[in-house]
């Protein structure tokens, strides 16, 4: 989840106008052509035009590779620097940028000591090479929980053990994790958080493990912020009766600080809504927003939701009007005629137009209030193959439409947008889809955003009236940019076509790298759905 602040103004606009198609809002600069050490995975971009840029990778038990790139993206040298050191079940956290400086993390489980420890490691962007030793930055003397991946042949490791947030203006980090519960059984294991706040030269201010108010069973932890000030906020959906029902439920926001052993409490629930989808932010004022997507019915979406946590008072309240209904005419934008006259049937019946499977992605907290949240429509379903021989879990994804809502200062809509795409692609025996490239990017520069994702070349000149063609993973398709300027004006252009060019990208792994420059690297385009994931060669897409 991404949680973006910038500097806004305001008017009201409703509906989507595309105006501008071969208007070029984004330039591109493609890189050397280059090739990640063997059997590596790519870990990411840093730097910035101003030094370079180095594109960091990781050979399981051998080696970190640091390739350096020129501000033209040139290559200009290769560092890979020797794993051998390590215990032999570290693991690969990140990368993460703090006070201008950029580090590498990771983690390391000493089974004899019975210590988890997470380090982190200085690049320096410039030179393409680590810049002293890595320091500790925790040490849990608990297994920690997280997820179990395969890291070789017949090899295992645990990711997403460390967890990562960061402040509105950057000057505090929270790092947390959850302990491997002791007892097994949810309905007696109440969970234990780490949450420590660092500042932004990675020196721990203060924190500590603290149990949850409610069993396992009886709590999900759905979000995590920190403020400027170091305070900690953990939102979560706590069920209320004996048995865990579905709609039988309401939502705490639990605010630790630096002195208080225990939380302060705020809950709220809707007595005529259903809650879809929700996420924490704060503010560059310090006020920590608590916003997502309602719906009527419990079945789709109606519209969002924005509250705040009134710290004084310990509750949530309204932030203006508080709920705000996407529009009928624009659900029914950018759709089959069919899928409209249902929608006419389902309003002659007096039943309200619903958008289905919308999950919350992005919200922008401006300077001066405004707010704006980006939601996608998102799915997915299992099938099996069977041939006699072997079985096959085939998962199926589902990207479709993205919407956006612009909230004015004052309280009103300013605008509310559909942009259309359909986006399909399938994976053999793993949940993953993160390495099929859909989804998109968001990037915002002053009023404007700029919404990057793989389409197909249909699409760019899309009516109002018409569905959006579909594009298939791994069979070509073209990167599209579409830009939503501070009044609603919404732009769009292809970049490039993955046939023509012979590349194809992954907009997940996109890095913002400055105001004004996203990078990532293109793949080497192999045949239909074959993936080259170590050719292929670095590019700079600029906006203005």
């Amino acid at each position: 989840m991404k949680k973006q602040f910038y500097l806004l103004g305001a008017i009201v606009m409703l509906g989507l106008s595309f105006s501008s198609y071969a208007q070029k809002n984004v330039k591109i600069l493609w890189g050397d052509e280059f090739q990640l050490p063997k059997k590596s995975y790519e870990v990411g971009f840093i730097g910035n035009s101003k030094v370079g840029y180095t594109e960091v990778s990781h050979t399981r038990g051998k080696s970190i590779n640091l390739q350096k790139f020129n501000s033209n993206l040139k290559l200009t040298g290769t560092n890979s620097i020797s794993t051998k050191s390590l215990p032999k079940g570290y693991m690969i956290e990140g990368l993460g940028e703090q006070g201008n400086k950029n580090y590498l993390y990771y983690s390391t489980w000493d089974k004899k000591a019975n210590a988890e420890t997470l380090f982190a490691q200085e690049i320096d962007a410039a030179r393409g090479e680590f810049k002293g030793s890595a320091t500790e930055l925790l040490t849990s003397n608990n297994k920690l929980a997280g997820t179990l991946v395969m890291t070789g042949f017949y090899q295992f490791g645990t990711v997403g053990k460390w967890n990562f947030v960061s402040s509105a203006d950057s000057s505090k980090t929270l790092i947390y994790y959850r302990l491997k519960p002791l007892k097994k059984r949810d309905a007696v294991n109440n969970d234990v958080i780490g949450i420590y706040v660092f500042d932004q030269n990675l020196k721990k201010q203060w924190g500590r493990d603290v149990e949850m108010p409610y069993t396992e069973k009886m709590m999900d932890q759905e979000d995590y912020q920190v403020d400027s000030k170091g305070n900690v906020y953990i939102l979560a959906k706590v069920y209320t009766g004996e048995k865990k029902k579905k709609d039988d439920f309401h939502y705490e926001v639990l605010m630790y600080d630096k002195n208080s052993k225990k939380p302060a409490i705020s809950s709220f629930k809707f007595t005529d809504k259903h809650i879809v989808d929700v996420a924490l932010v704060e503010d560059h004022s310090g006020r920590m927003i608590c916003a997502g997507y309602y719906s009527k019915s419990g079945k789709g979406t109606d519209g969002a939701f924005f509250l705040t946590f009134d710290e004084g008072n310990k509750t949530m309240k309204n932030i203006h009007k508080g709920f705000y209904e996407f529009p009928t005419e624009l659900i029914r934008e950018f759709e089959s005629k069919r899928t409209v006259k249902k929608s006419e049937k389902k309003e002659d019946k007096g039943q309200d137009e619903e958008v289905a499977h919308l999950v919350f992605r992005n919200i922008d907290v401006a300077d001066d209030g405004t707010l704006t949240l980006f939601g996608e429509q998102y799915n997915w379903y299992i099938t099996v193959e069977m041939n006699g021989k072997t079985t096959t879990t085939v998962y199926h994804y589902f990207f479709d439409d993205i919407y956006a809502m612009r909230i004015n200062p004052d309280g009103e809509m300013k605008w509310v947008k559909k942009i259309p795409k359909s986006q399909r692609g399938t994976t053999y025996n793993r949940y993953s889809p993160s390495h099929l490239g859909l989804s998109f990017h968001l990037h915002t520069i002053g009023n404007d955003s700029y919404l990057f994702f793989v389409d197909n070349i249909k699409n760019l000149n899309l009516k109002k009236d018409e569905a959006p063609a579909t594009h298939v993973a791994g069979l070509g398709g073209v990167l599209m940019s579409v830009k939503l300027d501070g009044d609603g004006n919404v732009s769009k252009s292809s970049i490039f076509d993955f046939r023509e060019e012979k590349m194809n990208v992954d907009v997940g792994s996109f890095s913002d790298v400055s105001d004004k420059e996203i990078l990532g690297r293109a793949r080497k385009l192999k045949g239909p759905l074959q993936f080259n994931f170590t050719e292929g060669k670095a590019l700079l897409l600029s906006v203005n």
